[in-house]
């Protein structure tokens, strides 16, 4: 069975800490903050429970991927830079997935 491991904040792609989010999570502290929670909002996602439980590892991660997509629009409001940056960079978007999904 495939595992939600948290990304290590600190390794993020260099464009992601140079070029986006307007350099409002150029702080490290502020980054983590905002993803750290990730992975477990994702554990708690009904679809991607039963993706991981009833199907092989190619299809749990595809739920992976959608569950973090449910999820990160869930936070467009109060996180409009993190939707932003996941939905229009696909760099970080693929970096998320996979450092989530080992």
């Amino acid at each position: 069975m495939s595992a939600i491991y948290p990304p290590p904040w600190s390794n993020l792609p260099p464009p992601f800490t140079n070029k986006t989010w307007g350099g409002k999570f150029s702080d490290s502290k502020r980054v983590e903050e905002v993803l750290s929670p990730i992975p477990d909002q994702v554990l708690e996602d009904q679809q991607y429970q039963n993706g991981r439980r009833n199907s092989g590892r190619q299809n749990a991660q595809v739920e992976l991927g959608f569950a973090l997509r449910r999820l990160i629009t869930s936070m467009v409001r109060r996180h409009p830079e993190l939707y932003k940056t996941y939905t229009e960079d696909g760099e970080f978007q693929e970096w998320l997935n996979g450092e989530m999904f080992r």
